[in-house]
């Protein structure tokens, strides 16, 4: 009995000595170093990029925290740190506390080159399911930076991020992203599992003059939410806009609902106007225009007035947006120094092309009707149109200096082959012309065009 004490005491030490030498192992520099090597190889193989570790130090069985990393010239961390219970893996799960990093800072610009001289993966292999239970109880990014450049206009933007994680589900209690004037920021959580759905809620508060667009200013704060099926997701925005571009000030709002992909589905409510500033806008000091767009149940309205003239857009749009049905008319009221016109346009686009079916302009003395077919996947174009302009002399309203003509000019022409090498023939008709103090009574001719020459 006291040989069994015995050794149930020496087994017992030999335990805890064990346990204590595995602890003080786990926190040595060598073999911290060690591991640190094999991270850094491993990095490297994943991401192809170089890989560098500062430092690690804290202990392999509960807590570690990476300094100085860099990934070469893409990217770079300050400090990255993980806590985690290392013996619930005896239970088939991954308990990790926490997981903060500080300081990232990424280069866009370098990701985009990287991804793009690096060559895909070539596994075809399925891939498997992750045999063990994850959760992560927090995470964070904080004193972190995007910046790059997007169309030459360099940019740089704060990065805060804090949420949760577990096997099937992501749970973003923040997103934040921030330049000087402009702000998004994003809550809400997404499954991972076979739905793939989300329920995310986002408010935008953009500046519109760090857009890069030259004579355009103002702001426009926008908020709404994504949910469902992230492959046909539903999403609602509400706009509101105010600002000013190339001398006109613009102020409105927007409330839109869409479930992707279906066009019946798209609810909008839109109401914005434009004025030209008085003591800026030599042409037309008061030109103002009002718009108004609402689509509903599978049909829309277009309205946009100002003070030369309306123009009306209306129709029916189905289907999806791989494969749209959109029927449209479009009709015109407009006066132009002292010209007055309209305009009347039918035609629909399904199955890859665009028919219009029929097109009138009128004005004092003009008249311009035609139809046609594009196909936008063949690029193939069919069409005939016709004008007559009763008096040339019509023209001098548009010109500085007028010019003695007269006379009725009659052309019909017809348009072939495709929109990258269109056939034109045209068959012009001249009667009655007196042009500086010449007479025609009549003539006919024929003008053929193909690129690059006419004959």
């Amino acid at each position: 009995m006291k040989k069994l004490k015995r050794i149930a005491i020496i087994v017992g030490l030999s335990v805890v000595t064990l346990m204590v030498l595995v602890f003080v192992l786990a926190g040595m520099p060598f073999v911290l170093d060690m591991v640190k090597t094999r991270i850094e190889h491993v990095l490297e193989q994943e991401l192809a990029v170089e890989t560098r570790l500062g430092s690690l130090r804290g202990n392999l069985l509960y807590t570690l925290e990476a300094t100085q990393i860099e990934f070469g010239h893409v990217a770079s961390i300050q400090k990255f740190s993980i806590s985690y219970d290392l013996l619930k893996i005896l239970r088939k799960e991954i308990d990790i506390h926490s997981v903060v990093i500080d300081g990232l800072n990424v280069d866009t610009d370098s990701i985009h080159t990287l991804m793009a001289t690096t060559e895909p993966s070539s596994d075809t292999g399925t891939a498997q399911p992750f045999p063990l239970k994850i959760q992560i109880r927090n995470f964070a990014i904080t004193n972190s930076h995007l910046h790059g450049a997007i169309d030459r206009t360099a940019f740089r933007a704060r990065v805060y991020l804090a949420g949760r994680f577990n096997r099937d589900r992501i749970s973003i209690d923040t997103l934040l992203l921030a330049t000087d004037s402009s702000s998004a920021t994003v809550q809400g959580t997404l499954l991972l599992d076979s739905t793939f759905a989300a329920d995310i809620t986002y408010n935008l508060d953009i500046a519109l003059g760090e857009l890069g667009i030259d004579g355009l200013a103002g702001t426009i704060v926008s908020s709404g939410y994504v949910r469902g099926d992230l492959t046909e997701p539903v999403i609602t925005n509400s706009m509101n806009i105010a600002g000013y571009y190339q001398n006109m000030l613009v102020a409105g709002a927007l409330d839109a609902y869409w479930h992707l992909p279906m066009l019946d589905s798209i609810q909008i409510d839109a109401h914005i106007t434009a004025q030209s500033v008085p003591h800026m806008f030599q042409y037309a000091p008061d030109s103002t225009f009002d718009i108004a767009l609402q689509v509903k149940e599978k049909t829309f309205l277009c309205d946009i007035a100002s003070s030369s003239g309306r123009v009306r857009i209306d129709g029916l749009a189905k289907g999806d947006l791989e494969n749209p049905d959109i029927d449209a008319r479009v009709t015109a009221s407009l006066q132009y120094e002292g010209l007055n016109g309209t305009a009347g346009v039918t035609g629909y686009y399904r199955n890859d092309s665009l028919n219009i079916r029929s097109l009138m302009i009128k004005t004092d003395g003009a008249v311009l009707e035609g139809h046609g077919i594009v196909s936008t996947a063949t690029q193939r174009i069919q069409a005939r149109a016709q004008a007559k302009i009763a008096d040339i002399g019509l023209l001098n309203r548009f010109l500085q200096d007028t010019l003695p003509v007269s006379g009725t000019v009659s052309v019909t022409a017809l348009v072939n082959g495709s929109l990258p090498d269109p056939r034109v023939s045209a068959e012009i008709a001249l009667n009655d012309i007196t042009a500086f103090e010449e007479h025609i009574t009549s003539a006919h001719f024929t003008v053929l065009y193909r690129t690059p020459r006419i004959e």
